[in-house]
């Protein structure tokens, strides 16, 4: 049932996009950059890239990823580096010390940018990126990438939400005072065995959340795999989740002694179909940007676990909003988790705030691959829209920091005391000259 929906959600899209929007002046080349994507990020890119091909344009993508689909208009080049391969990184161990995290950062990203130019398959599209009409770069992780949009056309995406460095790169420089920084897939069913496989996997779960029972939903993404969990951690969730009064579905890349005929565990899940199940009431998320606005836009709570980077912030955001509880990795015990899990089934606050951001996420003017698909044609027939840039882009930091205003006022400043300094004590001295003059005549 719940492909089928989807299914349907797609066409409405395809049609949307085609119906709503005027016919493109021509077909246009699109150069996607995404040395450094991890899947779930990529995702974010492919509604877009497949929704300008249905208009007709040329895309080429630039990853390191496996091809998404079988769409022949959609040109996968893979630059081969895997400097930034997340599927051997354990973030929970990575993160214990973010110091070295970030060291590690520097030598990985620092790498990645002396030996992408010298991969063959990138030399040929840097020395052709005239030819592209348009360019989109991942901002996040993507630095090296930027020699590409010199004197270009280009539009910069960032999946992990527009951070400060990112926004003061367009000219929009935010205030640190109250604006913060942030410190395997289950195959396509292109074949009859694969499609078999999916159909059983699809009829298991369709059963499984049917019923009356509340559903609680794990998963880590795919960056912060739940394999990695720490030992003391993953005892407290499964001692936990075998105990709970509720259904579990849990997605675990390894294989997993059975806890329970009331947990259902998988190394993928279908993860806007569970979310957008009625059953499901609890998300269990690390809190990345992209499955947080599932889980929002399917009206569905969320217990925080963040591993790293935004995602302690975003935990702490969704608390504040009052549709989620943010708990600590190295502070979990059974009962805070347990407790957790409870209090937003059964308080219905959570319920109601998450469905009335859900209101407000999903009531938009237009569809929003239908706006990205305008915005996108947009920069290109205006080269570069640059009537919309920010004119702080053209502004030096002097400039910016007002410090060349500053000097010169200071100067000002500083003239006119000595001026009014001097004019006070010629006046004063030529006082004490009539004055003394005057005694003089006296006497």
């Amino acid at each position: 049932m719940f492909r089928e929906v989807l299914i349907t959600c797609l066409l409405a899209v395809s049609m949307s996009v085609h119906g709503a929007l005027e016919a493109p002046e021509r077909s246009y080349d699109i150069l996607m950059l995404l040395p450094c994507a991890s899947k779930s990020h990529r995702n974010v890119f492919m509604p877009l890239a497949t929704a300008l091909t249905q208009r007709g344009h040329k895309v080429t993508m630039l990853s390191t990823l496996p091809p998404a689909d079988n769409n022949p208009d959609i040109t996968y080049v893979d630059h081969g580096l895997k400097h930034f391969d997340t599927s051997d990184v354990n973030m929970f161990e990575a993160t214990e010390n973010e110091s070295e995290m970030f060291k590690d950062f520097e030598i990985i990203f620092s790498a990645i940018a002396k030996e992408i130019y010298g991969v063959p398959a990138v030399w040929e599209l840097y020395k052709n990126r005239h030819k592209f009409d348009l360019i989109i770069i991942n901002h996040l992780f993507s630095e090296s990438m930027y020699p590409f949009v010199h004197n270009r056309t280009y539009i910069t995406i960032n999946t992990a939400g527009l951070e400060p460095d990112h926004s003061a790169m367009l000219g929009n420089v935010l205030n640190p005072a109250y604006v913060s920084n942030f410190l395997s897939e289950f195959p396509r069913p292109y074949s009859t065995l694969d499609r078999f496989r999916n159909f059983l996997f699809t009829l298991d779960l369709d059963s499984f959340l049917s019923g009356t029972t509340p559903v609680v939903y794990m998963s880590l993404g795919s960056i912060a795999r739940s394999s990695t969990i720490p030992p003391d951690a993953m005892n407290v969730i499964i001692s936990v989740f075998a105990k709970l009064p509720y259904k579990v579905i849990w997605k675990y890349e390894e294989e997993l002694s059975d806890i329970g005929p009331h947990v259902f565990i998988k190394k993928w899940m279908p993860q806007q179909d569970i979310l957008a199940h009625p059953n499901v009431k609890v998300f269990i998320s690390h809190c990345g940007l992209l499955g947080s606005q599932e889980a929002i836009y399917h009206q569905t709570p969320i217990l925080g676990l963040p591993v790293f980077g935004d995602q302690p912030r975003n935990a702490m955001a969704w608390q504040n909003a009052g549709i989620a509880i943010h708990l600590q990795w190295k502070t979990l015990t059974e009962e805070s988790f347990r407790n957790a899990i409870v209090e937003l089934i059964s308080n219905p606050k959570y319920q109601e705030k998450v469905k009335r951001m859900s209101e407000n996420f999903r009531d938009q003017i237009s569809d929003p691959v239908e706006r990205a698909v305008y915005w996108t044609e947009y920069v290109i027939r205006h080269h570069g829209a640059l009537h919309l840039r920010s004119p702080a882009k053209d502004l030096t930091w002097t400039e910016f920091l007002f410090i060349d205003l500053i000097i010169l006022l200071h100067v000002i400043f500083v003239l006119l005391f000595y001026i009014l300094k001097k004019a006070l004590k010629f006046c004063f001295q030529s006082k004490n000259k009539t004055y003394e003059k005057r005694k003089n005549k006296r006497e």
